[in-house]
């Protein structure tokens, strides 16, 4: 998976290569993201200011745009093959 990032906090944003998404929870999705935003709030957490729990390399970005590719056993307003826009946060995994 390619997405925006930093390596270290306070550093420069650049594309990451990160590993493929995990199966979603129960009551997740999986989103293959066509168009993300970034937003003030993207770089307080890249100055580490924003304290996501999370350490770098983090994806940034909290809103998207994209196709549900995967939902979990408990989800049932959204199918595989859903177009949806999405706001992540509070972040589980990875950013947008």
């Amino acid at each position: 998976m390619r997405a925006a990032g930093i390596d270290r906090f306070g550093g420069a944003v650049r594309p990451l290569d990160l590993g493929a998404p995990a199966s979603p929870g129960p009551d997740a999705a999986v989103v293959t993201v066509r168009a993300a935003d970034v937003g003030n709030w993207d770089d307080i957490a890249r100055t580490g200011a924003w304290d996501l729990g999370k350490q770098p390399p983090p994806a940034l970005g909290v809103e998207a745009a994209g196709i549900v590719a995967d939902v979990g056993g408990a989800v049932r307003d959204f199918a595989v093959g859903d177009r949806v826009a999405v706001h992540s946060a509070p972040l589980r995994a990875q950013g947008a």
